[in-house]
């Protein structure tokens, strides 16, 4: 069915396809490089190859709200996470989350992580701080 909105809360479903439309071009360059899959996590690690211009994005399960998702993250997987995530020295890295304490811990310190801080947004369509955590800048285009 149709998005019908009945208040400003975020936009219909015309205004969203013509959005979606609108970046298509930039986006075009960026699925030509690009290969996506949907396995265990973990699974899949194993085998990327730590190369220089290799990539990887991934956005797991958020702590907190992710609890509530099907496949979540227990505060344990999500440092086998990151341990995994740690061991990558020439493939780049993107990890999308919100801003979480457990975040934080996890992936600061001498390991490398670079964060950028970003104004995402909730299913409900309310302003949530999101971050953005990059290793190995110089490594893949992601």
């Amino acid at each position: 069915g149709l998005a019908t909105r009945w208040n400003a809360g975020g936009g219909d479903s015309a205004t969203r396809f013509r959005n979606a439309t609108a970046a298509l071009g930039s986006w075009a360059e960026v699925m030509r490089r690009a290969t996506f899959v949907c396995q265990d996590v973990f699974e899949f690690l194993g085998n990327v190859q730590d190369r220089d211009k290799h990539g990887v994005y991934l956005d797991p399960p958020f702590p907190g709200p992710g609890d509530k998702y099907r496949h979540k993250f227990s505060d344990e997987k999500q440092a086998e996470l990151s341990g995994y995530l740690g061991q990558f020295d020439e493939t780049r890295v993107v990890c999308r989350f919100y801003d979480h304490p457990l975040i934080r811990k996890l992936y600061t310190g001498a390991a490398g992580w670079t964060w950028q801080e970003l104004e995402g947004r909730t299913q409900a369509n309310t302003g949530a701080a999101e971050v953005l955590i990059i290793r190995n800048g110089q490594g893949g285009a992601l």
